[in-house]
């Protein structure tokens, strides 16, 4: 169970939920009760809009552990997503108060507080996140790019804000160039994506990203010469795989 679950969270990460979900489904055969199997299937339903399901599942999970945070935090993001800040904001009080070491938390939440209208309680749970972790607070895996999707107001706040008190902090402009390239801004996530470069010159996710929104605007060569200065910075092996694969994309194609 724990090898195929471990198999599972590592291909979420990647981004490759159809080899996730299949993993999953072999655990929760297994251990039909298993906490972090069942939370995961919730997200899944979520990344698919099947928000029902998801806070079904959610909900079980809650019943299994009420001490655990993670379904409340989940719980807060659906509800938000289907336009009840208010409800969002009492699951994600509660996520907060059982994980307050967990930077994703404050992020919702200030998601939550922005869309009632209260930036100063946003920039708070903002200041929180970035004060536990600020690579965890400003940058985000693949998976979890959906926490900027719909949300460029808010995402434009927020890293607006940080850049205003770091104007050098090369994490900030990478996720605001993420923010608006998940919004379909990739112009505008090439200018933040440059001046990241500029400013961390040897960090090899800059260089993939940055090379996906090349490739979705069709500068083939631009982004053939960021994958392979991912495999030149000798990238960890996620980085590496993901340039590895775009690489041969455009190979094939």
């Amino acid at each position: 169970v724990n090898s195929r679950l471990a198999r599972s969270l590592a291909y979420t990460n990647l981004g490759e939920i159809a080899q996730a979900k299949a993993d999953l489904e072999q655990v929760l055969q297994m251990d039909p009760q298993n906490i972090v199997a069942l939370e995961l299937r919730g997200e899944m339903f979520a990344m698919e809009k099947d928000f029902p399901t998801a806070l079904e599942l959610y909900q079980q999970v809650k019943a299994l552990k009420p001490d655990w945070g993670v379904p409340y935090l989940d719980m807060g993001g659906v509800y938000l997503e289907q336009g009840d800040p208010a409800a969002a904001l009492r699951e994600l009080d509660q996520a907060v108060a059982m994980m307050p070491e967990f930077p994703l938390g404050y992020l919702v939440r200030s998601k939550t507080q922005f869309h009632l209208g209260d930036r100063a309680a946003a920039h708070r749970d903002q200041a929180e996140a970035l004060k536990i972790s600020p690579q965890q607070a400003l940058t985000v895996n693949e998976v979890n790019l959906t926490l900027y999707r719909n949300e460029l107001d808010w995402a434009l706040d927020f890293f607006g804000w940080v850049l205003e008190k770091y104007p050098k902090q090369w994490m900030a402009y990478q996720g605001r160039g993420d923010a608006l390239a998940v919004n379909g801004q990739e112009e505008r996530a090439l200018e933040d994506y440059n001046q990241a470069v500029r400013l961390a010159p040897r960090q090899p996710v800059l260089y993939l990203r940055r090379g996906a929104a090349y490739q979705r605007l069709g500068r083939v060569e631009e982004a053939r010469q960021d994958f392979q200065q991912v495999l030149a910075l000798k990238a960890k092996s996620h980085l590496r795989r993901r340039a590895e694969a775009q690489l041969g994309l455009m190979t094939t194609g």
